[in-house]
Parts: C-alpha cells; sequence; structure tokens
C-alpha cells in the first residue's frame, strides 16, 4: 500500500470514525466543569500562541476524544440528569417537536454513537440544563416572596424605603433593569435603564445590598404570574438615607 492510499484511508477513518454517546454527554460535562462554556462563535483563533486560543465547547470536546481525557462521578451523574431532563421535556411536547433541534438532539441521544461533528449539540447541554435550574430556582424563590407580600404606601404619594435588593435582571430585548427588592416580606419594584456607570445606580445593581431611600409608588400591580402584590416605584431620589 503507498502512502498516499494510506493517508486517504486513515482521513476516511477519522471522517467515519464514532463514539460512545453516552460518554460522549460525560465528557462535555466534564469540559463545562472545567472550561464554563463558549459557543462557536464566540471562538477565537487568531493569536499566534496556541495557548491564548479560545476554543469553543465543541472544539475543546474534539480537541479531548484526540489527547485523552478522565471524567469523574459527578461528570456521570450530572450527564444522567441531563439524559432524564431533557428526555423528558422532548417526551412531553404534545403533537411532536417544537424545532428541528429538538428532533435532532431526540435522535442524538437516542443512538449509540456519535460523530465529533455532532459534538455541538452534546456541548451545550451542561450550560442549557444550568441556566433552566436556575430559571427554576428563581421561579420557586419569585413564588415564594410573593406569597407573603402586601402592597406599601399610597400611590402618587412618596414614601421612605428600607430594602435589600433581591434580584437585578436585565430585560435584553427592552433595554432595560427589572430590580426586584423586599422591604420585610414586602415586594418593591422599579424599571431602570441606567447602566450602572455611576455609584449610587450601582447599589441598586448588587443583589443583596441593604439601601435607604425616598421614591415615588406609582403603582399597585398584582404579578400575573406568582399573582403575589408588588409595590412599583419610580422617581428614587439619588440622595441615599443613612
Amino acid at each position: 500500500m503507498n502512502t498516499q492510499t494510506e493517508s486517504k484511508m486513515q482521513n476516511k477513518l477519522a471522517r467515519d470514525y464514532t463514539y460512545n454517546t453516552a460518554e460522549m454527554v460525560q465528557l462535555a460535562c466534564m469540559v463545562y466543569r472545567l472550561h464554563g462554556y463558549k459557543k462557536t462563535s464566540e471562538a477565537q483563533h487568531w493569536a499566534q500562541d496556541e495557548n491564548d486560543h479560545v476554543y469553543s465547547n465543541k472544539e475543546l470536546m474534539q480537541k479531548y476524544v484526540k489527547d485523552g481525557f478522565s471524567i469523574n462521578e459527578k461528570d456521570v451523574k450530572r450527564a444522567e440528569s441531563i439524559k432524564q431532563h431533557f428526555q423528558g421535556l422532548i417526551f412531553s411536547a404534545i403533537g411532536g417537536f417544537k424545532n428541528n433541534y429538538e428532533e435532532n438532539l431526540f435522535k442524538l441521544m437516542n443512538q449509540e454513537n456519535v460523530h465529533p461533528k455532532q459534538f455541538g449539540y452534546l456541548a451545550s447541554l451542561p450550560h442549557t440544563l444550568n441556566i433552566q435550574e436556575k430559571r427554576e430556582e428563581q421561579k420557586e424563590h419569585d413564588q415564594e416572596i410573593a406569597d407573603k407580600s402586601k402592597f406599601v404606601g399610597i400611590k402618587g404619594n412618596r414614601k421612605n424605603f428600607d430594602v435589600v435588593i433581591d434580584s437585578v435582571r436585565f430585560i435584553q430585548s427592552r433595554g432595560f433593569y427589572v430590580i426586584t427588592m423586599l422591604e420585610g416580606k414586602n415586594v418593591i419594584k422599579t424599571f431602570n435603564s441606567n447602566d450602572g456607570d455611576n455609584e449610587w445606580m450601582k447599589q441598586f445593581l448588587t443583589e443583596g445590598n441593604k439601601i435607604k431611600f425616598s421614591a415615588r409608588v406609582k403603582d399597585h400591580s398584582v404579578n400575573k404570574f406568582t399573582d403575589g402584590e408588588e409595590t412599583i416605584i419610580h422617581r428614587i431620589s439619588k440622595k441615599v438615607i443613612k
């Protein structure tokens, strides 16, 4: 066999070689645990030094299968959680799959082996599950505080507030922050487009901060998701009450 023929056969083997799907989900968990998450579009390979390259999780998985890897018990358990979670979501969809991604993922999770070109599907799963778990935790927390909340102040009047910043969420599509505060057990909310460049606003954008200020009660509103009573405020004084 000449060198050219041998090289072609090796390339074919490289293209056709597949890996155990369950093990690759475990590898995806290991990569996420060690490196966090980078999408393919966030990868950077312009640096001369390979150590300065930024690899996507898909690329890191491809590197590890070539160089070797070692997973731990946490990765195994996390991979099993991923399998149960996503299969449950897909099976619960009434009337078929919601999109091509779900259909392809379902097929992939139920086949014995996976090709490295398909690692992108698996690479994102630990990050996706992590986000969904945080959303569920936040949802439970929001419901818990909503169940205890009552309106405070009089609409149209100013009031002194003594609060703890409970959560700060940036609504990308709207370009503003939703800042949820607690005064005792009562939910206070405000909406702000300030990016936190000044020291005053940073106090509102730091969860857990305790702060006193004066503000106008804009509205008393019942949250459509939690049925909780929320006091909406605006025109917050920049002079913090000591």
